[in-house]
């Protein structure tokens, strides 16, 4: 039996950085710790994290939220890094430092290991009708190919979307920037191929790993396109995972409150938010912000870990 890998992904709060990984190895001692840190704006100091033994892998370009670089490209890459240097793991574990980790992972461990499955992400057919997306979203996302307008563009942009609305095949979009997306001449989404969505964050067997890093690995097409839409994270390892029959169950150990959620961002979440966090038996909740409220992460570690504070 392997090890469980946990993969982070960061680009703030160094010191947070560091107390999220001093925890992880706290309650996994055997875990393999990943993490690839955004250092344009903040610099982390590696000497901590090399004390607690984990590997820091490289940052890859420029990342930009909803694009292709922010998430899906460093998974990829991940993903292949993982079955280039044979890695002993048997379940991935992706996380970013907004999360933080509310009971043992010595049980989180055990409860993987006995799912009888090959991975845990929370999914929907984006057609369905079964998953919180309207059809009009996922279409807009996932059947058109979009460029990126220069920031100056914003305003025009904001001015010229009512008057696209009622041109068909052009989508103007603002969420992560201004860009504009002309109606796919051809999609992936056909003879029975489906598109599905879902939350970027989950765990992967170390099977399902292998099975989706070889199967984008052999379709650069389909890693192309995706490259071209807005949040490829919330799809293309999920459609592959679902196309290639590998048994998926909904992530249920993880808490993210995307009610009213403006822009793609989720709830912070607070230590008033503790009671219902310890009452619904989640492992991992997202997210935290240490300068919204600092004094959550002492009280998650006391009050729901039973460990004394490591700030």
């Amino acid at each position: 039996m392997g090890r469980c890998c946990y993969y982070v992904s960061t680009h703030r709060d160094p010191p947070h950085v560091v107390r999220l990984l001093r925890l992880l190895r706290t309650l996994s001692p055997d875990a393999l710790l990943l993490l690839r840190h955004d250092g344009r704006t903040v610099r982390l100091d590696p000497a901590p994290l090399r004390a607690l033994d984990v590997k820091i892998l490289p940052a890859l370009g420029e990342p930009t939220r909803g694009r292709f670089n922010l998430v899906a490209g460093p998974l990829l890459d991940l993903l292949a890094w993982l079955a280039r240097e044979e890695i002993d793991y048997d379940w991935l574990v992706t996380m970013t430092g907004q999360d933080y980790v509310l009971r043992p992972l010595a049980d989180y461990e055990r409860g993987l290991r006995a799912g009888e499955c090959d991975a845990f992400f929370r999914h929907w057919d984006v057609l369905a009708g079964d998953g919180p997306w309207r059809r009009r979203k996922a279409v807009q996302r996932y059947w058109y190919r979009y460029r990126d307008l220069p920031p100056s563009s914003e305003r025009w942009v904001r001015l010229l979307r009512p008057l696209t609305r009622a041109l068909p095949g052009v989508h103007l979009a603002l969420t992560f920037g201004p860009q504009i997306g002309l109606r796919a001449a051809r999609v992936p989404w056909r003879d029975g191929f489906r598109c599905y969505g879902g939350w970027p964050w989950g765990a992967l067997h170390r099977r399902a790993a292998e099975r989706v890093e070889g199967y984008l690995r052999e379709r650069p097409a389909l890693v192309d396109f995706y490259r071209h839409t807005i949040c490829p994270e919330e799809s293309m390892v999920h459609t592959v995972l679902l196309n290639e029959g590998l048994r998926v169950r909904q992530e249920e150990q993880r808490y993210i409150d995307y009610r009213n959620a403006r822009g793609g961002h989720p709830r912070t979440l607070s230590s008033a938010d503790l009671p219902m966090l310890a009452a619904g038996g989640y492992t991992l909740a997202r997210k935290f912000d240490p300068d919204v409220d600092a004094a959550v992460f002492d009280r998650i570690e006391s009050e729901l870990l039973g460990l004394r504070a490591s700030a």
